[in-house]
């Protein structure tokens, strides 16, 4: 796993080229391109807005910023660990003809998402500039939940497109289970909603929980999961944060041994 890591560190140059080359196909043809990254969180919140306020009824304050505060990390792991399925076999003429640390592949996918997550946490914080929220130290929180969910991502993109590679019904398994994950975790709606405490706390052991409801709470409410800087209703722990972290490092580690375990029968496999 060290001689894995030294190698990503060698090609960092080929990781950025390729995360350059996956943003190219992607808008090829395409005449909004890069705005479609901002489309499409502004036309989810719209969708949500309506049914939860106005056919629901609910009435939750700035549910509409809520929603955006938790869509923006989820966006980034949904699109990540789905589009690294396939990418093996996207690129199955370079796997085939080039030796390459064939890792890059699944890291250049999570990249490319990576610079969308940047693009719309501008569209975030141009939200707070209307609405307004005022800025506030605790945002630069944001940064270690933001580290901790991609090193999660990263491992479980290369560990789905090295089971993909071999078991092509891999993608169809995660996209589904990716799908009901979504409403396991407090992307559309609060983790407040879920009244009884006991299993609010069990809840947000979840690591997406974890993380959407951290930067929620970040930006919201100014809150810190971390020991001396706990607010009274405060809903993410320390112990959440330390169990995501931990989570994201053993998917990290078992991403990446499966992955250079597996990558040698690529070539013959695609």
């Amino acid at each position: 796993m060290l001689e894995a890591l030294k190698e990503i560190w060698s090609y960092r140059q080929l990781l950025y080229d390729l995360t350059a080359r996956e943003l190219k196909v992607r808008y090829r043809r395409s005449f909004l391109g890069f705005l479609w990254s901002l489309i499409t969180p502004l036309y989810q919140i719209v969708i949500m807005t309506v049914v939860v306020k106005y056919i629901w009824g609910h009435t939750e304050p700035n549910y509409s910023v809520k929603f955006l505060c938790a869509l923006v990390p989820w966006a980034l792991f949904q699109t990540s660990v789905t589009g690294a399925c396939p990418i093996i076999l996207k690129y199955r003429q370079m796997v085939k003809r080039i030796w390459m640390p064939s890792q890059m592949l699944p890291l250049a996918a999570v990249g490319s998402n990576l610079i969308h997550f940047l693009l719309s946490m501008v569209i975030l914080f141009a939200v707070f500039v209307a609405v307004p929220v005022a800025f506030h130290e605790t945002f630069f929180f944001l940064i270690v939940l933001s580290a901790i969910l991609v090193v999660m991502i990263s491992g479980l993109a290369m560990l789905f497109a090295a089971l993909h590679t071999a078991y092509q019904d891999t993608e169809y398994i995660i996209t589904n289970l990716v799908q009901a994950f979504y409403f396991l975790t407090p992307v559309m709606y609060p983790a407040s909603w879920v009244h009884n405490e006991q299993w609010r706390y069990l809840y947000l052991f979840n690591p997406m929980a974890t993380i959407c409801e951290g930067f929620r709470g970040v930006l919201m409410r100014h809150e810190v999961p971390l020991p001396g800087l706990l607010r009274p209703e405060q809903v993410v722990m320390p112990e959440h944060l330390l169990t995501t972290t931990i989570f994201a490092l053993l998917c990290f580690g078992v991403g990446l041994w499966y992955f250079a375990r597996q990558r040698w029968q690529f070539p013959e496999i695609v």
